[in-house]
């Protein structure tokens, strides 16, 4: 009788996985469609400044795609309010100090103008929300440090300064500390 059982227990066992993997595959081939269905820009404008690409949302249940910016974005993080995206990116965005190395910008979730939150002499990169929403952490200069500024882009502070290499930082629940890599050896 226990033989018979664990036989039973086996292929339901086995069909459950042969189910979650078609399901998975499903899945995959689903984003694979909705990452070759988004294209590059059509206007000119944006191809001589550079641009092949834009910053889009898509709604994870029913699919459905919406452009935020047609303006070069890396790296988008959202705010905890989910009311902002943070990214990197070059390009016109709004100000003739962008073009030269890429920055920090925000911009509304729901689309619009970007706001740049860093435009220096340094290249500007991989922002991350605090768990307030109001503090960015992000990677600037070369070599590279990690710095924390207000969400407006005031008050920037580079809290490493040893020869670390930072990598993916991540705050903590509270906000009062961040983790990083580092391959200083």
């Amino acid at each position: 009788m226990d033989a018979y059982v664990l036989d039973w227990v086996n292929l339901l066992l086995r069909w459950a996985h042969v189910i979650t993997a078609i399901a998975w595959i499903g899945s995959s081939f689903y984003f694979v469609l909705l990452d070759s269905s988004l294209t590059p820009p059509a206007e000119q404008d944006l191809k001589d400044k550079g641009i092949d690409g834009e910053l889009w949302a898509v709604h994870v249940e029913t699919g459905e795609k919406r452009l935020i910016t047609q303006e070069d974005a890396c790296g988008p993080s959202w705010s905890p309010h989910g009311t902002r995206v943070a990214c990197w990116g070059v390009g016109g965005m709004g100000t003739q100090s962008w073009g030269r190395q890429r920055d920090v910008f925000t911009i509304a979730a729901s689309g619009g103008e970007p706001v740049p939150v860093t435009a220096d002499v340094h290249m500007d990169w991989a922002p991350v929300w605090s768990p307030d929403g109001e503090r960015i952490v992000f990677f600037s200069g070369s070599p590279r440090h990690l710095f924390i500024m207000n969400a407006d882009g005031t008050n920037q502070q580079q809290i490493t300064h040893d020869p670390v290499m930072p990598g993916n930082p991540n705050w903590s629940r509270d906000g009062s500390m961040i983790t990083f890599t580092s391959d200083s050896g």
